[in-house]
C-alpha cells in the first residue's frame, strides 16, 4: 500500500529537520522511526517512514548502506559517511 504523497512529504520533513539539527545521526529504518521522528513528535507507520527515506534518497538528501548482516542504515547525504 502507497501512504498519501503529503503524510511522506511530511514525514521527509521532519527527517529532513532532523537531519539538519543531528548531522551525524545514522541509523537504521527502525531508529529513525523510534527516535528521529518521535522527537520531533511524528509517529508514522514504519511502511511511510520507508516510502520518505525513499524520497530523500532519490533527492540526493538521505545515503543508504547495506551492512555485512543486511541492516540498512540511513544518513544525510552531504557528509559522505557511509561512502567509507
Amino acid at each position: 500500500m502507497v501512504h498519501a504523497p503529503s503524510r511522506i512529504s511530511d514525514i521527509a520533513a521532519e527527517i529532513r529537520r532532523y537531519l539538519a539539527s543531528h548531522p551525524n545521526a545514522t541509523d537504521s529504518l527502525d531508529g529513525v522511526q523510534r527516535w528521529w521522528l518521535v522527537q520531533g513528535a511524528v509517529e508514522a507507520p514504519t511502511l511511510s517512514v520507508q516510502q520518505a527515506l525513499d524520497l530523500l534518497i532519490h533527492e540526493g538528501t538521505v545515503m543508504k548502506k547495506v551492512l555485512p548482516d543486511g541492516t540498512a542504515v540511513y544518513a544525510g547525504h552531504l557528509r559522505g559517511r557511509l561512502a567509507r
